[in-house]
């Protein structure tokens, strides 16, 4: 599992189906967290027998609808 970490991912760098393991990569998270999230249908995924994968773009979604802005500090 990959350490998290502070660093911006360039999703471009990945294909544009992700495999789960990718998706945990990109996360931070291990892989059972990621299956979760995929599963409860918190990210979309396509299905192709026993193979699932997350679209790049439902991906970033996910992280957009996420995000959550800094608030300005002291002035």
């Amino acid at each position: 599992m990959s350490q998290p970490s502070d660093e911006v991912v360039d999703l471009s760098e990945y294909p544009v189906l992700l495999s789960v393991r990718q998706v945990a990569e990109i996360l931070g998270c291990s892989l059972p967290s990621a299956k979760r999230r995929i599963y409860r249908r918190d990210l979309a995924y396509v299905k192709d027998g026993r193979h699932v994968r997350v679209p790049r773009e439902a991906l970033h979604r996910y992280l957009q609808d996420r995000f959550v802005p800094a608030q300005g500090g002291p002035t």
